[in-house]
């Protein structure tokens, strides 16, 4: 009897996986949502809603210690930027890390390190954090997941 080929164990851990795509390091065996958003695109009603047809969710992966965004729209003309927020566990200033949507699909960001990290996964339009600056907010394209 042949015995089923194990998974790949992953090639990066935390800060390894600093700026790497999951699905090329093995993390996204293990990994599950945990934080998420839907997007309200009147162009695609979805009166039920569930599960939103354009959304977003953090993705983490303990093996690799590292999270996430991913996001599937159903919108040819999509086209903003997936964006999370990350700053130190403890707070104080953040950094970025983003990708440009450009249509229908899924689309990634690369990882970043969980366990050092507090991070907010956003859907924007201009790049600016929606709740920092409330100018910012365009026709619901800025929504975000909560802090995790």
């Amino acid at each position: 009897m042949t015995q089923p080929a194990s998974a790949t164990p992953p090639t990066c851990s935390g800060a390894t996986c600093e700026g790497k795509l999951a699905a090329n390091y093995g993390c996204g065996a293990d990994a599950y949502g945990i934080a998420g958003y839907g997007v309200a695109d009147s162009n695609f009603p979805d009166p039920e809603n569930t599960p939103p047809k354009i959304h977003g969710e953090l993705m983490y992966s303990p093996l690799c210690d590292a999270v996430w965004g991913e996001y599937v729209t159903i919108n040819p003309n999509d086209n903003h930027q997936i964006v999370m927020f990350v700053s130190d566990q403890y707070g104080g200033p953040y950094r970025t890390v983003q990708e440009q949507v450009n249509g229908l699909g899924g689309w990634q960001t690369t990882m970043v390190r969980w366990t050092t990290n507090s991070i907010k996964y956003c859907a924007i339009h201009d790049g600016v954090d929606p709740d920092v600056n409330h100018d910012a907010r365009y026709g619901g394209l800025n929504v975000c997941s909560r802090w995790r």
